[in-house]
């Protein structure tokens, strides 16, 4: 890929997980299931920039410069080719998980008179630095918390 290819895309041409979740056997698990593949792929097409996209560009406005959101947009059906998953169905339902678990927002927007979905997945902090709030890694962090009071309790 040339860098051009990332254009509007994440500035490093890496995803950063912090190391603790990398430790975690539940995170792991959850990164290996389908959930997890259509969770970062949708990621890696988060919009960061203006693209050769019209709609893309409006997202990008709209989210990330208007609101400090982290948003990606693409249809169920490519993301089922892409991934080679069985139906655009299965993708649907796993993208109902993700938001019923609090991992992305779906925000409703109109795309040639037709409902099309775009994705948050977090927020950042704006100008300079831009670091990136994910919801995914908040779940997480909560939960392994949890199971730590537990057994102080």
């Amino acid at each position: 890929m040339k860098q051009d290819d990332f254009k509007g895309q994440k500035r490093e041409q890496h995803f950063p997980i912090p190391l603790r979740f990398l430790r975690d056997g539940k995170f792991l698990k959850w990164l290996t299931s389908t959930e997890g593949k259509v969770w970062l792929y949708l990621c890696s097409w988060i919009l960061r920039g203006e693209m050769r996209n019209e709609f893309c560009n409006y997202l990008y406005r709209k989210y990330f410069i208007g609101k400090n959101k982290l948003v990606a947009r693409w249809s169920l059906q490519n993301i089922a080719d892409t991934l080679e998953l069985k139906s655009v169905g299965g993708v649907s339902s796993t993208i109902r998980s993700l938001e019923e678990k609090g991992f992305i927002v779906k925000q409703p927007e109109i795309l040639h008179g037709k409902r099309v979905w775009a994705y948050e997945f977090g927020t950042h902090s704006g100008e300079p630095h831009f670091y990136e709030y994910l919801y995914v890694f908040t779940h997480f962090a909560k939960q392994k918390g949890e199971i730590i009071l537990e057994k102080f309790m």
